[in-house]
Parts: C-alpha cells; sequence; structure tokens
C-alpha cells in the first residue's frame, strides 16, 4: 500500500477522493493536511474531521495549513462550485476534535523523516503547504517519494481563466517551487480530469447504497450537477480530485508528458502551466482512458459502501 498525505481544501470532489482514497485498497493514508481554496482554511478543517469521523477514521490526523497564498492576498473561494460551506447544501455539524498540534507544513516535515523517500503527497488544493514545507525544510523534497497534483491546464483551455486552472491560479508562487524542488512530480489537470465525468446516475446509485452517508451525498452531489448543468448544459460534474487519486492508484491508465514545468506567476497568463519537453521526472497527464478511469471510481465507492 503506498503510504499517502492528502493535501486538500473539501470540496465536493475532496470529499470524494477521500472516500475514493479509504476504499481502495492501493493507500495507506498517514494523514490529511488542509489549505484554503474552495473554501476557508477553517471551514476545509472542519469538513475533513467530520468527513473522517463519518467514515470510521476518527484516528487519521488532521493538520490545519494555509489561510491565504504565500503572496498574502486575499483568497477567492469557490461558493459557486461548491458551496459556501464546500458540501454543496449540506449543513456540516460541528466537531469536537481538534486537528493536530503541527500546523500543515510541520506535520509534512514530520511525516517525511517517518516515511522517507516512499511517501506520497496528493495535493488536491493550492500548493502553499507544500512550498512552505519546502521553504521551512530545504530537505524535505528529497525526502518525498512523489507528489502528485490536481492541477494546470497544458494543452486545454483553464477553468478561471482562459489559460488558467484554479489550484495553481490561486497559489503560483507555490506551484512554481513545487514544480522546480520537488524530486518526483505528476500533474493531473484540466486536460485529464474535465474529461472524467459523474453522471445523475452515478450519484444516484452511490447514494443509494449508503445508509449512513446517503443523505450527504445526495445534497452534496445535486449542487456539484446543478454548478455544471449551468455552465454547460450538461448534467454531469467533472471528477477532478478522485481522478488525481486514481491517477497515483492506476497509473497504468493514464498517458504522461514528461518535461519541465513552468508556471506563470503573475500578468495576464497568471497561473498558466507550460510544459517543455525534456528528460525529467516531472510529468503530466496529457490523456487517460477516461471511461475505464469513470468506472474504477463508481466501482470502488460501490463496494465500500456495501460493506457498511
Amino acid at each position: 500500500m503506498i503510504p499517502v498525505i492528502i493535501d486538500t481544501d473539501p470540496g465536493v470532489d475532496d470529499a470524494l477522493a477521500l472516500i475514493y482514497a479509504l476504499a481502495s485498497n492501493a493507500f495507506s493514508l498517514k494523514g490529511l493536511t488542509t489549505v484554503f481554496g474552495n473554501v476557508p482554511v477553517a471551514t476545509a478543517t472542519r469538513n475533513a474531521l467530520w468527513l473522517l469521523k463519518s467514515l470510521g477514521q476518527a484516528n487519521v490526523s488532521v493538520a490545519q495549513g494555509a489561510s491565504c497564498p504565500l503572496s498574502g492576498l486575499e483568497p477567492i473561494y469557490a461558493a459557486e462550485v461548491h458551496g459556501s460551506g464546500g458540501f454543496g447544501t449540506f449543513a456540516v455539524p460541528e466537531v469536537s476534535r481538534k486537528p493536530n498540534a503541527l500546523d500543515a507544513a510541520d506535520f509534512l516535515i514530520a511525516a517525511s523523516h517517518d516515511h522517507p523517500h516512499d511517501l506520497v503527497i496528493v495535493a488536491l488544493g493550492p500548493l502553499t503547504n507544500l512550498a512552505e514545507a519546502a521553504k521551512r525544510d530545504p530537505s524535505l523534497p528529497d525526502r518525498i517519494g512523489r507528489v502528485v497534483i490536481m492541477g494546470g491546464a497544458f494543452e486545454v483551455p483553464g477553468n478561471v481563466t482562459s489559460t488558467a486552472e484554479a489550484n495553481i491560479f490561486n497559489d503560483p508562487e507555490a506551484a512554481a517551487i513545487v514544480a522546480s524542488e520537488f524530486r518526483v512530480v505528476d500533474f493531473v489537470g484540466l486536460d485529464v480530469t474535465d474529461r472524467v465525468l459523474l453522471t445523475e446516475e452515478d450519484c444516484n446509485s452511490l447514494a443509494s447504497s449508503t445508509s449512513e452517508l446517503g443523505a450527504f451525498l445526495t445534497e452534496m452531489t445535486s449542487f456539484y450537477l446543478d454548478f455544471y448543468e449551468n455552465r454547460t448544459g450538461k448534467r454531469c460534474a467533472s471528477l477532478h480530485d478522485p481522478a488525481t487519486l486514481i491517477c497515483l492508484a492506476r497509473p497504468e491508465l493514464f498517458e504522461f508528458v514528461s518535461g519541465q514545468i513552468m508556471v506563470c506567476e503573475t500578468g495576464q497568463h497568471k497561473g498558466q502551466t507550460r510544459c517543455n519537453a525534456q528528460h525529467s521526472t516531472v510529468r503530466y497527464a496529457q490523456s487517460a482512458e477516461f471511461k475505464e478511469v469513470q468506472a474504477d471510481f463508481i466501482k470502488t465507492l460501490g463496494q465500500y459502501f456495501s460493506d457498511e
């Protein structure tokens, strides 16, 4: 099993990705770190703690991280996509459990010593926590086995500007640090994730398969589907974050391009990602067996819920 820490800003598709991580036999979850992005970081932390408790995983540590990008600029959240509380119209109860005493950056540093060269960081939000950890401990990147990032738009348009994907746009300085300093990095961006789709039929099937989380899944995914239907005219949503976990669990389903990844940090093309083809241990997912990726997601969650 792959030892992973998921850096996350839950978030509808973050929640689905976390469920996939727990449902899959591929991962050993060593903790969650939270970051601003879809919602403020305090909300992201509450959502992570509640979801772990609801999934019977309250022993998994959650470390709260950055509340804004490295630049210090005020974050822009995604309430229109995920709802003001992160899970659509679902009202997340308050939780009594507190996050880890370490902040996210120090938690990542400590975990890298516990699992040197094996630990994989799966980053589903802005990359601020990873960049901050590398700034505090410049030896960190050499101890991390791999970083897998939901981020970037290489050969397709962005989703917040014509050239930029949201996670990179929200902290391009951090993205540039991670792309240049960590040894082995996979970007799983809109080139792939916008084509791995969740249908209303899929949502209904998953919700009906779990007595514990059925109402949560219904309210959360209905909001998410509404957003995509209003934007595209089709009632199906992109599985950005689950596709990123599946890319790590089932790499044979994806096609990659290796090269130097460059991030535009300012100006008109802020957040744009480009790749200069060359030999490199940094790469981006260019394409995938999209139907197989979707099928893996539905099958894995369906089996997990049926075992409740």
